[in-house]
C-alpha cells in the first residue's frame, strides 16, 4: 500500500489529486497554471509530481511553493488544511455529559482516580480538600474546550471543576479547625493544598 498523506501532515498537506497553482521562489505563479499533485517526490517531504491541466508534461515543484484550490477529498481536505486553534470554555447540558448522573460519591471516586497518583504532599492536601468539598455540597461544573476552525469544531474535551465553597464545607473547615474562644485563634491550621 503506498503512502497516501490522509491525514495532510507531510509535504505541505498535499495530496495525490489536489489541484494546487505552482508558484514560484518570488510568489509568481508559473506559466502552466492549474496542476495536479500526481506524485509525491522520494525521500523529500517537500517535493511533489505535478502534471498541468493544460496537456504539458509532469515536473518536479517544491510542495511549500504549491497553492490549494482544490482538495481531492473536498471539504474534509479543506477541513484538515485550516489552522485549528482554542474555541473557548462551554457550559454543557447536564444531561447530555459524560458525568450526568455522578452522585457526590462518584464524584469523590473520580477525584482519586485522577489526582491521587500524584507524589507531594501539598497535592495530597489538595485532594483531601476537593473532597472535603465535594462531600459538603460545592458543586461540580462541567464545561466542555472546543478547538475547531472556520469548517466548526474538530476536537472537543469535558473538563470538571468545583464551583463556589459552599456553607456547609465552610462551616465544616470552621470546626475541623477549632477556633479557640479565649485565645481568639484557631487552634489548628488547615491546608487546601495545590492542584497537580
Amino acid at each position: 500500500m503506498s503512502f497516501t498523506n490522509e491525514k495532510r501532515n507531510r509535504y505541505y498537506g498535499l495530496r495525490i489529486g489536489d489541484m494546487v497553482v505552482p508558484k514560484g521562489l518570488n510568489g509568481v505563479e508559473l506559466k502552466c497554471g492549474k496542476c495536479e499533485v500526481v506524485e509525491f517526490a522520494l525521500m523529500d517531504n517537500n517535493g511533489v509530481y505535478l502534471e498541468p491541466t493544460n496537456g504539458d508534461d509532469k515536473f518536479p515543484h517544491v510542495a511549500e511553493w504549491c497553492e490549494m484550490i482544490k482538495p481531492v477529498d473536498g471539504e474534509e481536505g479543506w477541513k484538515k488544511l485550516e489552522p485549528v486553534k482554542y474555541l473557548g470554555t462551554f457550559d454543557v447540558d447536564e444531561t447530555t455529559n459524560p458525568y450526568h448522573g455522578f452522585t457526590r460519591e462518584n464524584w469523590v471516586l473520580h477525584y482519586v482516580r485522577i489526582f491521587g497518583q500524584y507524589k507531594g504532599e501539598h497535592h495530597k492536601f489538595w485532594l483531601l480538600d476537593q473532597i472535603a468539598r465535594i462531600l459538603n455540597d460545592t458543586p461540580v461544573i462541567v464545561t466542555e474546550e472546543r478547538w475547531g476552525n472556520k469548517y466548526g469544531v474538530v476536537r472537543q474535551e469535558f473538563d470538571f471543576n468545583l464551583g463556589e465553597p459552599s456553607e456547609g464545607y465552610k462551616q465544616w473547615v470552621h470546626e475541623v479547625r477549632e477556633w479557640d474562644e479565649e485565645l481568639e485563634e484557631y487552634l489548628f491550621d488547615y491546608k487546601e493544598g495545590t492542584c497537580p
